[in-house]
């Protein structure tokens, strides 16, 4: 650890289990009980994908920190690769994501998951009054017992921690649809199935101008490059209000950027909207999403984008 680190501190008592985990009773009644009582760990539910579970809002001071996961998988499932993603951690303050992080099956298997993350100076007060949330995302097929989250502090200077730091890649956060299916890092369309792709991570955003920018390649058959037929729409929104959208055509299968820009106004932020990317098919032509970000912009990149080439999309 790193000079100046805190003790460590397990959340994993008050760890409150989502669809996808649960607090398996003892196999004997505890003594002094007449009935039994729920464990000092969670158990994840190969069968379910989605919230394993969360902590409550934890009061922290600005400062950097560790979360260590302490997880003990089951079998690995046949079906999948030991490179296929298996779970994804995320420390949020009041939707606002500090840090997140994922495991493979070979990750799990190999030993605990680490996550560094900070807690800004300018949302001190947020973080002591609503607290630092951490959420444990499984993405199917998922068995095992966590046996401690841990959270140490590792550098308690305010002036280390500094003002939050938006994190730009997303691809890894977000969750598949009934058309998509995850292999390795990317993301992968289902041939001939219409639907969502992708979608997520309902993220808060600071007021600014942001740009969303996805690659993407085809499976299988390279299409000609005079090929321009719509292949799917990559939207973003904040609760009912749609901020942008682009189409992913087949001729940016070809090694193009899809890119648009969306504000975020500074009337908005004293609500609570999410952001939220949703890539949807409608085409029969496979495609593998490689990399999706979304990067708040300088003020000299906002002034300058008349200088820009066309892009793919537009602001809503």
């Amino acid at each position: 650890m790193a000079a100046g680190s805190g003790p460590a501190i397990d959340w994993l008592v008050s760890f409150q289990p989502g669809a996808a985990g649960v607090r398996p009773l003892p196999r004997a009644p505890q003594i002094g009980r007449n009935r039994p009582r729920p464990g000092p760990t969670v158990s994840l539910t190969a069968a379910v994908a989605g919230l394993v579970g969360s902590s409550p809002g934890r009061p922290l001071d600005p400062g950097r920190y560790r979360v260590v996961l302490e997880l003990f998988p089951g079998p690995h499932p046949l079906a999948l690769s030991p490179l296929d993603q298996a779970v994804v951690v995320e420390v949020l303050l009041d939707g606002y994501v500090l840090g997140y992080g994922t495991a493979t099956f070979e990750d799990i298997a190999l030993g605990p998951i680490t996550v560094d993350f900070a807690v800004p100076t300018d949302l001190e007060q947020v973080a002591l009054t609503i607290g630092v949330e951490l959420r444990l995302i499984s993405r199917g097929s998922v068995s095992g017992e966590l046996g401690a989250i841990l959270i140490q502090r590792v550098a308690s200077s305010s002036e280390e921690a500094g003002p939050m730091v938006e994190l730009s890649e997303w691809l890894a956060a977000m969750g598949t649809g009934e058309a998509g299916h995850r292999a390795g890092t990317e993301v992968n369309s289902i041939p001939g199935r219409p639907g969502v792709v992708l979608q997520g991570p309902h993220w808060r955003l600071r007021p600014g101008t942001y740009e969303v920018r996805l690659r993407a390649r085809p499976i299988d058959l390279p299409l000609a490059p005079a090929e321009s037929s719509p292949v799917a729409t990559l939207e973003a929104v904040a609760g009912d209000r749609q901020l942008g959208h682009a189409v992913l055509s087949s001729a940016a299968l070809s090694g193009d950027v899809v890119s648009f820009r969306f504000e975020i106004g500074s009337d908005r932020e004293g609500t609570d909207d999410r952001v939220n990317l949703t890539l949807v098919t409608n085409s029969r032509v496979a495609f593998a999403v490689e990399a999706l970000s979304v990067e708040r912009l300088s003020p000299g990149e906002v002034s300058g984008a008349g200088d820009d080439p066309p892009r793919h999309g537009k602001a809503g």
